[in-house]
């Protein structure tokens, strides 16, 4: 199998947190540096078995170096990424504690058609789990419908896997993978990475 994509940004790279230096709790330390390129324009083929297939879409990169993943009192994070058929994106992150509630620290960044970005505290946006899915290989019953609402934008978006079934068996279990967006007069796609579950 192999993959061969152009790829063309679409859109100036977006400085996650405070100029890129995005804030993980309270504790010292606890950072990380992240930029994304929410909207790459990609065409190409990917050959599997010798056939070719043509492809074309919308990718998203993003990069995200730390020392630390979690603080002390945090169990794990919920992370999206969406991109609107409108030409708007939007990222989010919510770190849960591990006594139930949201880290303050918790953020993300709306980015207009014209690619200028609003950055979104904790109180600015708001993610309530519809639904769940429990893997049969591990146990693990994790988030697998959501709704999203960003009330400064007038958003409130249903997001649902496109496959309940995108949990990573790796050194540590996770569920990653593709979702589709939908709200009033809206659709999108995205990714979601939920850990600590």
């Amino acid at each position: 199998m192999s993959i061969e994509l152009n790829l063309e940004s679409l859109k100036p790279i977006v400085l996650q947190g405070d100029k890129g230096l995005s804030q993980k709790s309270s504790d010292r330390g606890n950072a990380s540096y992240y930029f994304s390129q929410t909207r790459i324009n990609s065409v190409g083929t990917i050959s599997i078995d010798g056939q070719k297939f043509e492809v074309s879409g919308l990718s998203w990169l993003d990069r995200e170096w730390s020392t630390s993943a979690l603080g002390e009192n945090q169990d794990g994070w919920d992370w999206f990424s969406m991109q609107l058929d409108d030409g708007r994106e939007i990222m989010l992150y919510q770190l849960r504690l591990k006594d139930g509630g949201i880290d303050p620290f918790s953020s993300g960044s709306f980015i207009e058609k014209d690619g200028t970005v609003k950055h979104l505290k904790v109180d600015d946006f708001d993610i309530v789990v519809l639904d769940t899915w429990k893997s049969s290989e591990t146990g693990i019953t994790y988030p697998s419908k959501w709704k999203v609402t960003i009330p400064e934008q007038g958003l409130e978006l249903t997001v649902t896997p496109a496959i309940p079934n995108q949990e990573l068996l790796l050194s540590f279990n996770y569920w990653e993978g593709a979702v589709k967006v939908v709200g009033d007069g809206l659709s999108g796609k995205g990714y979601v990475e939920l850990t600590g579950y």
